[in-house]
């Protein structure tokens, strides 16, 4: 399975990226932050050490990803999830927020791709 992490200098996306790394079923293909990310442009094993791979951190998911994960930011996941959209793209949201209007915007990529989002 092909995969994109979105927030992946994050706590909850380095862990990510190293499991990613580490499964054989999995290939870490894009690792993705927000724009101005202070580490845009280094390698994920700059990022998080447990996660060989000389994948570089980018800001715009690009086609050739069959899932992207999402721990990003609300503002993120909306943008991210108009993006998969246009290229198809499965969205797995992880993303925490508590604004319900936030909530139906995200839902209605669920009518163009696959889509799960579990929040807490």
């Amino acid at each position: 399975v092909k995969v994109a992490i979105s927030g992946a200098a994050g706590r909850m996306g380095r862990r990510l990226l190293s499991l990613a790394v580490a499964d054989a079923d999995v290939e870490l293909v894009q690792a993705l932050e927000y724009a101005a990310h202070p580490l845009m442009g280094k390698k994920v094993s700059e990022i998080e050490p447990e996660a060989p791979s000389d994948v570089v951190l980018t800001s715009t998911l690009e086609s050739g990803v069959d899932v992207v994960i999402d721990f990003s930011s609300p503002q993120g996941t909306l943008a991210l999830a108009k993006r998969a959209e246009e290229l198809g793209v499965a969205l797995v949201i992880g993303t925490t927020a508590k604004d319900f209007a936030w909530r139906a915007e995200v839902k209605k990529s669920s009518a163009v791709v696959p889509l799960v989002h579990a929040h807490n």
